[in-house]
């Protein structure tokens, strides 16, 4: 009787073992995960300054144009920049720590307003 008590606490040592190691290689096995609230692919700028919103998941470096920004405790990010005049492009990368990356391309067309130029 006593073996049959060993052999069920050792399964189920097994067992959660096992578990543990799945539930904590969903990240690697996820990968980065990268989205961009704003702007939107196609959108239409008119605002001088240009904001870069988003969040990433399971990350430990995100870049925008290739500068490094940080991250709030739950992986949001917004970053400010000059809107440019006419298509552009923003580049958003994010990289997690076993070296694999994500990327998004947001196309736009920028008309800030003259008025608000010097």
């Amino acid at each position: 009787m006593k073996t049959n008590i060993n052999a069920v606490l050792a399964l189920g040592v097994i067992t959660l073992t096992v578990g543990y190691g799945i539930f904590n290689a969903r990240t690697l096995m996820l990968g980065p995960v990268l989205t961009v609230t704003h702007p939107q692919p196609g959108d239409t700028l008119t605002d001088t300054l240009l904001s870069v919103d988003g969040r990433a998941e399971n990350v430990t470096r995100v870049r925008i144009d290739g500068r490094p920004i940080a991250l709030d405790g739950s992986g949001a990010f917004s970053e400010t920049l000059v809107t440019p005049e006419g298509y552009s492009t923003i580049v958003i990368e994010a990289e997690n720590r076993f070296g694999q990356r994500t990327r998004n391309v947001v196309e736009f067309v920028g008309k800030p307003d003259e008025r608000m130029r010097m």
